[in-house]
C-alpha cells in the first residue's frame, strides 16, 4: 500500500466540504460517522460505531502506526498532522484516500476525524459528465447543423432563380435589379455562414482537420483571391512571403478562412492608398500574418471591443459602411483554433494593422 504524509496547520478545505466523515478515538475505533461514509464501507453508520477503522477501510498500521498502548504516532508537536493514504474498503472493493485531521477545533486531544474521497465514484461521475459533454455537443452541432440548411436551402434557391433570370435575356433595366438583389442575397449568405461559424466555435463543436500546411502558400492564395477586389476600388494590395517555408501542422482552412475574415475587413474599410500582408517567422520560430491598412481606422474607445461579436464602431441604421461586426470576432475565434493570437493595433483615420501568430509549437518537421 502506498501512501504519503504531509503536514498543515489547519485541515484542508476539500476535507471540511466532504460528506464521507467519520470521528474515532485515539485507538482507532469510530464513534460517529455519516451514512456515505458507511455506505464506502459497506456497513450501515449504527454498524460501523464500535468497528476499528481497519476494519472498515482497510489495513492502517502503515499509515497511523497504532502501538499497543493504544496511541498513535502523532506526538503533541504534530496534533494538527493530516495524514494522507490510499484505502481499499475490505466489504465493497472501493477505492479511495484516506485523510486524517488530528486536534481540530472544539474537539478533545485523543479524538480525530478522518475523511475519504471515493475514487471510484469519482470515476463513475467523471465518465457520466464526459458522456452527457458528448451527448450536449453532438446536440448544439446538430441545432447549428439543422438551422445552416434550413438557412442556406432558400437562399441557394433565390440565387439560382436570379442566376436564371440574368441567363434569360432579360431587358437591362430588369437585369440590375437582378444584380443588385443578387448582390443582396450574396451578403445576406456571407453574414449567415459567418454568424453560423461563429456559433459553432463558440460552442466547440467547429470541425478542424490538422495537417501540415505552408502558411506562405495559404497566404498567396487569399491575396490572389482580394487583390482584384481592391484593384476595383482603386487600392494596391501588395504581399510579402516569407524569405523560407513556413511550414506548421494546422488547420489550413481556419488559416485561409481567418485571413479572408482580415482581407474582407480590410478591403472594405479602406478607399485609398493600399494594403500590405506579408509572412515573416521572428526568433522564437513563430509564425506571423500581418495585415496593414490605410483604410478609416479604429478610435482609441472602440478598439478593445474590436474582435467582440457584433460590435460596430457606427451602430445608427444610416452608418456608412455595411457589415454585422462578426469579421474580426470569427477571424479570432479561427486562429485560437490553431493555438495562435490576433492582435489590432489601428489609429482613427490613418488605418489599422493586424497580427496574427501562430508560436513554434505549432510546427512539426
Amino acid at each position: 500500500m502506498t501512501h504519503t504524509k504531509t503536514l498543515i496547520s489547519s485541515p484542508h478545505p476539500s476535507a471540511l466540504a466532504a460528506t464521507r466523515v467519520a470521528v474515532f478515538s485515539d485507538p482507532g475505533i469510530v464513534l460517529w460517522c455519516s451514512a456515505s461514509f458507511a455506505d464506502f464501507c459497506g456497513l450501515s453508520a449504527e454498524k460501523s460505531v464500535g468497528k476499528h477503522l481497519s476494519l472498515l477501510v482497510g489495513d492502517l498500521n502503515g499509515t497511523l502506526q497504532w502501538n499497543v498502548n493504544g496511541s498513535s504516532h502523532l506526538d503533541s508537536t504534530s496534533r494538527s498532522a493530516v495524514v494522507v493514504t490510499d484505502i481499499s474498503s475490505p466489504l465493497t472493493g472501493k477505492k479511495g484516500k484516506l485523510e486524517v485531521y488530528h486536534s481540530m477545533s472544539g474537539l478533545p486531544d485523543n479524538i480525530s476525524v478522518c475523511f475519504i474521497q471515493d475514487e471510484t465514484a469519482d470515476a463513475n461521475v467523471l465518465r457520466s459528465v464526459e458522456t452527457e459533454r458528448a451527448r450536449v455537443t453532438a446536440l448544439r452541432k446538430n441545432i447549428v447543423d439543422n438551422f445552416r440548411h434550413e438557412l442556406r436551402t432558400p437562399v441557394l434557391q433565390i440565387l439560382g432563380n436570379l442566376r436564371l433570370i440574368e441567363q434569360s435575356g432579360a431587358c437591362e433595366s430588369v437585369l440590375d435589379y437582378v444584380i443588385d438583389a443578387k448582390n443582396a442575397t450574396l451578403r445576406l449568405r456571407n453574414m449567415m455562414e459567418n454568424i453560423l461559424d461563429l456559433s459553432k466555435l463558440q460552442a466547440g463543436v467547429y470541425p478542424s482537420e490538422q495537417r501540415i500546411a505552408n502558411i506562405n502558400e495559404l497566404a498567396e492564395g487569399c491575396y490572389m483571391t482580394f487583390a482584384p477586389k481592391a484593384q476595383q476600388k482603386g487600392v494596391r494590395m501588395v504581399f510579402v512571403p516569407s524569405e523560407s517555408e513556413v511550414a506548421r501542422y494546422l488547420d489550413p482552412y481556419a488559416v485561409v478562412a481567418a485571413i479572408e475574415q482580415l482581407l474582407e475587413n480590410a478591403v472594405t474599410f479602406t478607399h485609398s492608398g493600399s494594403i500590405h500582408m506579408r509572412v515573416f517567422v521572428d526568433e522564437a520560430n513563430s509564425a506571423h500574418i500581418e495585415i496593414e491598412d490605410s483604410g478609416i481606422g479604429m478610435s482609441t474607445e472602440f478598439l478593445p471591443h474590436a474582435c467582440e461579436p457584433f460590435s460596430q464602431e457606427q451602430h445608427t441604421m444610416d452608418r456608412d459602411y455595411e457589415g454585422n461586426g462578426v469579421g474580426l470576432a470569427l477571424a479570432e475565434k479561427l486562429v485560437a483554433l490553431n493555438r495562435g493570437t490576433l492582435h489590432v493595433s489601428s489609429t482613427k483615420h490613418k488605418g489599422t494593422t493586424v497580427l496574427v501568430t501562430y508560436p513554434e509549437r505549432g510546427r512539426q518537421l
